[in-house]
């Protein structure tokens, strides 16, 4: 009878230190993440918007468009303390209105040179200038939005604009080009450095 009781004690024991090992654990991945994103907000605020124009008539190829965004790496931060913070993002849209397109980058401020010395050096004759943040939104309007996310893992190839038929601009622009009386649209991408983890991933899956 003793053997069993000490046999349910230790039991017991083992149960609750578990369950307090878990928990400290939990908390204590709580309180990294919560460090580790402290100060999103502020960066939010902290930042620009840069509307971009470019002449109808460039003959600019779509290429240097993913020269641009390979140069946009050299934002990555690295060392040691980055592993309590985030990596600096910047978001490139397209806004609708009717018979009204224009293209935006939204950026930190401490980056605003470097976006705007990557565009003039893919777009020699871009007219880039900080603007007020814009709003597409009506107080009687209804909004749908979707974000579209990989089927697959991110090691996986995708396709890009050269396995296309056709301009992948173009289908947009036209698609955006429709915007009827009071209605409007925005299209964002955004665009962060990528850490190593998803090439140990595909290492391992191959």
């Amino acid at each position: 009878m003793i053997q069993a009781l000490d046999i349910n004690l230790i039991v017991f024991t083992l149960i609750v230190v578990g369950m307090m090992v878990f928990g400290l654990v939990a908390l204590g991945y709580a309180l990294f993440v919560f460090f580790r994103n402290r100060m999103r907000e502020d960066r939010s605020i902290d930042s620009v918007l840069l509307q971009v124009a470019v002449p109808r008539n460039n003959e600019i190829k779509i290429d240097v468009m993913e020269q641009l965004f390979s140069s946009l790496y050299s934002m990555k931060k690295g060392g040691w303390k980055q592993n309590f913070d985030i990596q600096p993002s910047i978001s490139f849209e397209i806004v609708a209105k009717q018979e009204d397109i224009r293209f935006y980058v939204w950026a930190p401020k401490d980056l605003k040179d470097l976006i705007e010395k990557q565009i003039h050096g893919a777009y020699s004759d871009a007219e880039v200038i900080e603007i007020d943040e814009y709003n597409i939104f009506t107080e009687d309007g209804k909004v749908a939005y979707k974000s579209f996310q990989l089927s697959k893992s991110n090691f996986y190839p995708l396709k890009t604009f050269k396995d296309l038929p056709t301009d992948p601009m173009s289908s947009v622009t036209s698609a955006l080009a429709k915007m009827g009386p009071g209605e409007a649209a925005a299209i964002q991408v955004l665009v962060s450095p990528a850490e190593s983890i998803w090439q140990k991933e595909g290492g391992k899956f191959i």
